[in-house]
Formats: structure tokens, sequence, C-alpha cells
């Protein structure tokens, strides 16, 4: 019964007040002071909506989107089902969490099949804010954890191919997939998506 709106660590301050008054966010919760109440009024988001997801804003405001679970948990199992037969037991989120992307290709569809996820902080991936990537970062986190898919932007993907390239590498053996998509993909195929703010 509570709606969850992932904040990506790298909005400014402004754009996190956006987001807190767009979705009528009522409760923060971070790795420091913790969580703490905002004034806010209940939230007016659609009836089943269980997540609002904001694009970056790097055009303007920040615009959310209202998710349901039914739509959430069909595109995951959706995704689960095209990639079965590459028994995928073990997946690397290499994107922060507060990337739908991440949440549905990442996170629910390995749960739907069973799969473990390891889910460092963004450093131990070779992410710092939202634009400086370390490749020989993220094939050193692939290679630790043995990882059997990732999700990868696309300039990741160019930047890790580059580094395998010029330091006469191969991707890691354990690897099975690597999805690539951009910051927003997923919310247009989610059936029963309003807008918000």
């Amino acid at each position: 019964g509570v709606v969850h709106v992932p904040v990506p660590g790298f909005f400014t301050e402004a754009q996190r007040r956006h987001v807190f008054g767009a979705a009528r966010v009522d409760t923060v919760i971070t790795p420091a002071p913790g969580w703490q109440r905002l004034p806010a009024p209940s939230s007016a988001s659609p009836i089943g909506t269980v997540k609002i997801t904001f694009t970056s804003g790097s055009t303007g405001t920040p615009k959310g989107v209202c998710l349901d679970r039914l739509a959430l948990l069909g595109v995951a199992r959706g995704i689960a089902d095209a990639t079965a037969a590459l028994a995928i037991g073990r997946h690397l989120c290499a994107l922060p969490l507060s990337i739908l992307l991440e949440n549905v290709a990442g996170v629910y569809a390995p749960l739907v099949r069973g799969a473990t996820i390891v889910a460092p902080a963004t450093a131990a991936v070779g992410l710092q804010g939202s634009s400086q990537f370390e490749p020989a970062v993220l094939d050193a986190a692939v290679r630790r954890e043995r990882a059997q898919s990732v999700v990868l932007l696309p300039q990741m993907l160019r930047a890790w191919s580059a580094w395998l390239e010029a330091t006469h590498g191969v991707a890691p053996p354990s690897l099975r997939l690597v999805a690539v998509g951009g910051a927003s993909v997923g919310a247009p195929a989610i059936d029963r998506a309003r807008g918000v703010g």
C-alpha cells in the first residue's frame, strides 16, 4: 500500500524538491540520516500506483510516470520469459536502482527467474555521479561477481568495448546477456502509465 518514488542520487536539490512535491512524498529514506517525514498532503496518485519514476530532467523539470504492480510484473515476466533459455542465475546491477530499466530488467525479472541479484554501490561498478564511468572498474566487478547478466546504457557499453579492445581483453566468460537501453526505457512499454507533475 506504499507508493515508492526512487530518486537518482545525482538529482540537484531543486530537482529533488520538485519530485517530492509532484509525487506528494511524505517520507524520505536515505543512508544518512535514515528517514525523515515531510509535510506533504496524502498522495493523489491513481489507484493501484506502486511506483512513480521520474525522468532525469536533463532538458527541464523531471517528469513523473505512475506505474502499477500488474504492469511492472507483466513487463518483468516478459523479460524473464524472453531470456529463459539463457538460464541466468546471477545478475549484477550496474545502473542505479533509481533507474526504471535496472528496476525492471535487473531486479524484478531476475527475481521472477529466481536469480541472485548483486547490487553494489555504483562506484563499485565504475559509475560516479551521472556522467563519469570507468570501464575497467565495471569489468573487474563483472569478473569478481561472476555476473551472467548486466544492464548498461549505450555509452557504458561503448566505453567498456573500447577499453576491452584497447587492452586486448575479452568479455568475462560468465556473461550470457548484456542488455542495453536508455535511462527511461521501460516506461512506454508499461500499459497503464499516467503522467505526474
